[in-house]
This record gives structure tokens, sequence and C-alpha cells, in this order.
């Protein structure tokens, strides 16, 4: 059961008189995070829209991933001080969360992932803004480098925590556990936008028609059970 009613960037509870809930999938439960239905729609037509140019530039971003790593050539580049509160950054929210074990990557590695990136998702090419963007494995089995991390959509990486697919890399090895996580979540996004296509424009029509008449099955009661 999902909330699809928002004031000031936050969810009214679910027992607000404002709120309407909706039975919604897991998947896309996770996926869309704090977006009201507007935002949930805009955001649908956003990545469908670009979908064959952000496959195509993803594409070209895991080859260049999975082609290998120069260590010497990373080093010959300059190291910032804003790479480095990056990657303290980075460390330092494993650090927080207790999982500083899994981080696998020297930040050479760590840098030539995020460069080539671009802020953009490996799975749709969606562009990415601040909190959006977000580092994690592949699968929950391993720590974080090179052939086992990808770079995702915040709401994306949320529902890909929940899928059974990804609890274990075992049988998986080198580069086709990236080629495996990005084909089955493009798969997971598809099926998403072919369920709503048909339906998506009249989302928030539909909201509106919910807050006016909340309870439309009231009208298919005998007169005696209407409350």
């Amino acid at each position: 059961m999902d909330r699809t009613v928002f004031a000031n960037g936050k969810s009214l509870s679910y027992g607000s008189e404002d709120q309407v809930l909706v039975a919604a999938s897991l998947f896309s439960n996770c996926f869309f995070l704090e977006r009201d239905a507007e935002q949930r729609a805009k955001y649908l037509d956003d990545i469908e829209r670009n979908w064959v140019e952000g496959i195509l530039w993803a594409d070209g971003a895991i080859h260049r991933l999975q082609q290998g790593f120069d260590l010497e050539l990373e080093k010959r580049k300059t190291w910032t001080v804003e790479w480095t509160q990056k990657w303290k950054r980075f460390v330092g929210n494993k650090k927080q969360a207790h999982v500083q074990h899994r981080v696998e990557w020297n930040k050479w590695e760590w840098r030539f992932f995020v460069e080539t990136c671009e802020n953009r998702s490996l799975v749709t090419g969606y562009h990415l803004v601040g909190g959006e963007a977000h580092i994690d494995r592949v699968f929950n089995s391993d720590g974080y480098g090179l052939k086992t991390c990808i770079l995702i959509e915040s709401g994306l990486n949320f529902a890909k925590g929940q899928m059974p697919e990804f609890a274990s890399s075992h049988g998986f090895r080198g580069n086709c556990k990236l080629v495996f996580g990005v084909s089955t979540l493009r798969r997971a996004i598809q099926e998403l936008l072919d369920q709503t296509r048909p339906h998506r424009a009249d989302w928030s029509k539909q909201l509106r028609q919910f807050k006016e008449d909340r309870y439309p099955w009231k009208q298919k009661l005998p007169v005696e059970y209407r409350h």
C-alpha cells in the first residue's frame, strides 16, 4: 500500500483525510520514493522519452568500465582537494554504516568509476543530481569494487535491494555481474513503462477525482448501508 498525496515535500500520513492510498508493487513503491502522482508520471515520461539515447550512453560507459583500469595512467591525473573530500565522504559513509570492510577499490579506481559514470545512471542513462545518484554493489553479497558496483537512481537502488535476483553473486564472475544487473533492472523498468503508458497521463486527474469522491464504491451499496 502506497501514499500518493504530499505536502511541502513530505508524504501525508496514512490516516490523513487528504491522503489517497493505492495498491502498488514493491518495486514501484521503492522506485518512486517521495514523488507524488504528477511527479511520478513526469519521471516515467522523462525516462521513456530519453530511453534510446540513455541506453546508448550507458552501454558506452559500461564498455569503458569493462575495458580495463590503468592505474599508472590514472595516477598521472591531478588528485584535487575536491576529490579528496569526495573520497573521504564515500568512505566515511561506509564507516558510519559499519560496512567499511566492504570497500575493496582504492581511491584511483573509485575516481575512474565516478568520472566514467558522469552522474548518469548505468541502467537508464538518466541524468542524476545530488542525492538522486547512488553507488552500490550489484549484488548484496559483494564488496565495493570496479567489477561489482553500479551507479543508478536512488529509488532504483532501493527497489533493487528488495529483489531476490541480487541477493548473492554466487556463480557470477567478472564483468558479467554488471551486465546481469543492468539488463535485469532495464527489464523491470521497461515493464513498468509498458504497464503505466496507457493511463499515466490521467494520474493527476484520477487523484483529483479520488479527493472529490473518496468513497465511490458507496454508491453501489443499498441506501441503508451508506454512512
